[in-house]
């Protein structure tokens, strides 16, 4: 009678701390969820951060996750990044006079056109089909291939012609 009762306050003790961890696991994620959603880029505000695991969750290599994640975080090292305060803002590949932001990136540089088209079927895309394409919906693989490929082309065009 006595291993039972061990075994079961074991028992009890461990389910305490799986429902413990579970409410303090879901009060960080909430409260990280607000600090994104109090961010100064207007478009990290929109994105639906119920999808950010999914691709944690499904068969894509290390190097896609951090592309996605870098993309979703706004940790790319793009000329309007909030970490880059030593140089212009502007984007260092088209003569738009443009912010290089996430969005001009994503949806607008017409140097990485091609590339939206092979990896999104379309040439530019509005705020909106940004979001979607930060969420996922136009496929986590087009994402990560996309931001990889784009980042390398302006490295090698910055590199190459000393942007």
């Amino acid at each position: 009678m006595e291993g039972y009762n061990a075994a079961t306050q074991r028992e009890e003790w461990s389910k305490k701390n799986y429902m413990l961890l579970t409410s303090l696991k879901a009060e960080k994620t909430e409260e990280l969820i607000k600090l994104a959603r109090s961010s100064h880029t207007r478009i990290y505000k929109e994105l639906d951060y119920s999808k950010g695991l999914t691709y944690c969750n499904q068969t894509f290599s290390r190097n896609q996750i951090t592309w996605i994640m870098k993309a979703r975080g706004d940790l790319l090292w793009l000329n309007g990044s909030r970490f880059n305060e030593a140089r212009s803002r502007l984007c260092s590949l088209c003569n738009l006079n443009e912010e290089e932001d996430i969005n001009h990136f994503l949806g607008r540089c017409p140097v990485l056109r091609e590339l939206r088209c092979v990896c999104f079927e379309k040439a530019t895309l509005e705020d909106n089909e940004i979001i979607s394409v930060l969420d996922g919906l136009k496929g986590w693989n087009n994402l990560a291939l996309y931001v990889e490929k784009a980042i390398n082309y302006r490295k090698f065009l910055v590199n190459e012609f000393n942007f």
